[in-house]
Parts: structure tokens; C-alpha cells; sequence
């Protein structure tokens, strides 16, 4: 006699093994896709963190394990200004981005830096970095050599951190001189 369980077990292996029922027929795909959505309008969240910014100070990174070559900063970023503006990015060549995409967020200490601190509070301390959460802005840019995310974190209104290679760079947002920016200049005669 066989046992109730191996009876069981054969019909379970049975209905497993046999033919599935035959699928129905794909239903056609639409041949015109829906307008897409217009991208949220985010001037108002980005505001903060546009304008001219002088590099102030560069560190080497808290999480730097100390293995392998000392991180050197790239003097770039001591020899030019970094300029955000609503659709661009100018400066030091890896800011440089004519076609910018930028995603406001706001951060807590323990993801600055893409959650590198490692002691998240204490670090962020040494840094100057005060509050708990910290407006940020990813700033996306394709170009012809591919893809780039640079993350920026507004550690007050005037300052703004930038984590490159092991290295971070504070930037200080630069006033206008007295009177203002210079005038562009006037456009020549017109033919």
C-alpha cells in the first residue's frame, strides 16, 4: 500500500509538470504614447543654492581610510569660481555643465556625503556642518562623455559643500561688489 503522503506528492509533481493552458493573444500596444507630463517647476526650492561660489576651505575627507596615495585637492576649484545657475553649471571642469538637471532634497546627517561620514553627528560637528538636516541638491548633467551627479549640501545660506575624490571642498557664496556686477557689455552697431 502507498502511503497517503507519496500519493500526494506525485499528483503536486504531476500538476506541476503538465502543459499550462495556452496564453491569450498580446493585446495590440497603443501606436501613440501619451504626452509626457511637464516637469515640476522647482525654481523656487533651487533658488537657495544658485549663484557665484568661491572656494573657502578643502579637507580631506573624514571616511579617508588612509590606505593608498594622501587625496589631493584639484587646484581648480582654488583657481575658479563655481557658478549655478536655473539650467547650467560653470567653474573647476567637472562642474561644468551646460545642460543641468538639479533634484532638491533635504538630508540628514547620516546621508551627506552619500552616507560616507562615519560618524555621522561628530564628523558633520568638525566640518562646521550644524542642523540636523541639511538642504541638498543633486545636480545631474549628460554630455557627450556620459552621465554625471555632483551632490551638493547647503550647510548655511552662504556655504555649500561639495565631496570630490576623497576631498571636500567648502564653497562661499560670493556677494556682488559694491555697485553691483559689472555691465555686460553693450552690444556694437548693428549692421
Amino acid at each position: 500500500m502507498i502511503p497517503l503522503f507519496r500519493i500526494i506528492s506525485l499528483a503536486a509533481l504531476l500538476c506541476a509538470c503538465s502543459p499550462q493552458a495556452v496564453p491569450p493573444a498580446p493585446r495590440p500596444i497603443a501606436t501613440t504614447m501619451p504626452e509626457a507630463a511637464p516637469a515640476p517647476d522647482n525654481s523656487a526650492e533651487i533658488a537657495p543654492f544658485l549663484g557665484h561660489w568661491r572656494q573657502s576651505a578643502v579637507v580631506i575627507a573624514p571616511w579617508w581610510d588612509g590606505k593608498g596615495d594622501r587625496p589631493e585637492p584639484d587646484p581648480e576649484f582654488a583657481l575658479k569660481d563655481t557658478v549655478l545657475t536655473a539650467t547650467s553649471s560653470s567653474g573647476p571642469g567637472i562642474v561644468n555643465c551646460e545642460s543641468a538637471v538639479y533634484s532638491p532634497t533635504s538630508l540628514p546627517l547620516d546621508r551627506l556625503f552619500e552616507g560616507s561620514l562615519k560618524d555621522p553627528v561628530n564628523d558633520a560637528a568638525k566640518l562646521g556642518v550644524k542642523g540636523s538636516d541639511i538642504p541638498s541638491l543633486l545636480q545631474g548633467c549628460k554630455s557627450s562623455t556620459g552621465g554625471l551627479e555632483l551632490l551638493f549640501h547647503l550647510t548655511d545660506p552662504d556655504t555649500l559643500m561639495l565631496a570630490l575624490d576623497n576631498t571636500i571642498y567648502t564653497l562661499t557664496r560670493v556677494s556682488p561688489p559694491r555697485g553691483g556686477w559689472p555691465a555686460e557689455p553693450a552690444a556694437g552697431p548693428k549692421d
